[in-house]
């Protein structure tokens, strides 16, 4: 009899078997919590291994880029046709408008595919650059800068002229003209346009013999007169 209350003691209030339970239990739990953190850690790692990705700088200019960037509306260039589908430079090159060799104006400088609505007509043109990436496309809106004594190839077939560049500049005295074309024309005149153009208007003598043409430039503001040289 004795022993039945030590028995009711272990039975019912000490219970060692639920302390060893425990401790078991215990430490598959955290068990479990360090490889869950474990694999929490390594799927963050691979996230920001991946949208941590350095992105490309921005694009630099080549030559080019930079020469065409360069100009402003309003800016005098070098450039010319030059008989031969292409422009006289590779780049524009820009110098002061009153230089011999200011050979056109830019009366537009654009960025992008923007020359649709260039000004058109004789001695209008456009310069279009591609550029080496598309931040770099530029358009250049072009207007023939005119000076009496400039030369310029045309086809005349006997008292008229079929077809003219007036956005090119040829030597007056070159032997050779591009093909499609067989004369020289040069400028005499550079005048005002007026409503009518008398008999002998670009005249430069009275006894003066020569065949003259004119030309409407500068949409309509100005006149040139050419006749072909010898």
């Amino acid at each position: 009899w004795w022993l039945i209350p030590l028995i009711f003691f272990v039975m019912v209030v000490w219970r060692p078997w639920e302390s060893d339970a425990g401790s078991s239990s215990s430490g598959g739990s955290s068990s479990t919590s360090s490889s869950s953190g474990y694999t929490s850690s390594s799927g963050s790692s691979s996230g920001s291994s991946s949208s941590g990705t350095v992105a490309d700088p921005d694009p630099t200019p080549d030559a080019a880029d930079a020469a065409f960037r360069a100009v402003s509306t309003g800016d005098c260039l070098t450039a010319y046709d030059d008989g031969y589908d292409d422009w006289s430079t590779t780049v524009p090159r820009r110098v002061s408008c009153g230089a011999a060799d200011a050979y056109t104006r830019v009366t537009s400088a654009r960025k992008g595919i923007n020359f649709a609505d260039c000004p058109t007509g004789n001695g209008r043109s456009y310069w279009y650059h591609a550029g080496s990436v598309s931040d770099f496309t530029a358009s250049l809106c072009l207007e023939r800068q005119f000076r009496t004594g400039q030369c310029f190839v045309a086809k005349v077939s006997n008292t008229s002229v079929t077809k003219s560049l007036l956005m090119n500049v040829w030597s007056c005295d070159a032997a050779k003209v591009p093909s499609g074309y067989n004369a020289t024309l040069q400028i005499t005149g550079y005048h005002r346009a007026q409503k009518s153009y008398p008999r002998g208007y670009c005249a430069r003598s009275q006894g003066d013999r020569n065949s003259y043409w004119i030309y409407d430039v500068d949409g309509g503001k100005n006149v040139l007169c050419t006749t072909q040289t010898d």
